[in-house]
């Protein structure tokens, strides 16, 4: 399945900013410790959230996790990467993880995220609370973006969920199993 025209938009609002939900059935697994910010590594997301980590979390089979769109750090720009994860029973997810040399994830520049998303796609963000520095969820658009401290940015999105649980819950759990 090929990437909707607004994957590469995000991606493109995303790297350059700053210069550089359980119901009867649904439960999740416990959601191992968060990575430590040495296991961080913007440049492979697959390394961030391996896929037996993603199975054990979601309680899904996960038959591949494929590196792609992948931008190393310099001193000067951010790194980026992503990993999207085939389930056994279809469906899949992507990980886009982005790691800036500074400290970029400011209000201003969250806000400057959720507004391009409004206006270029005409989405309707909603915060998420207790998740990292900043998350917010775009439902319609099965996406999760989280701002991790001063200079590390995550988002999960799928375009064909797995079955058998909500996507949103399935989101939520991964991206507290990153970002604490």
């Amino acid at each position: 399945m090929s990437k909707p025209l607004w994957t590469p938009i995000v991606t493109l609002i995303l790297a350059g900013c700053g210069g550089a939900p359980s119901g009867t059935g649904n439960a999740m697994a416990p959601v191992p410790a968060a990575a430590s910010p040495s296991a961080f590594n913007a440049a492979d997301a697959c390394a961030i959230l391996p896929r037996e980590r993603v199975a054990a979390i979601t309680g899904l089979q996960v038959s591949a996790a494929a590196l792609s769109r992948v931008s190393p750090a310099t001193g000067t720009t951010a790194g980026f990467s992503t990993c999207t994860y085939s389930f056994a029973g279809g469906g899949s997810l992507d990980l886009f993880a982005r790691q800036s040399p500074v400290d970029d994830n400011s209000t201003a520049a969250i806000q400057q995220t959720k507004q391009a998303m409004i206006d270029t796609m005409g989405a309707k963000p909603v915060d998420v609370p207790n998740l990292g520095a900043a998350a917010f969820s775009v439902e319609q658009m099965h996406q999760l973006h989280v701002f991790i401290g001063g200079n590390r940015y995550i988002y999960f999105m799928s375009m064909s969920p797995p079955a058998g649980k909500p996507i949103a819950e399935i989101e939520l759990a991964l991206a507290r199993a990153v970002a604490g």
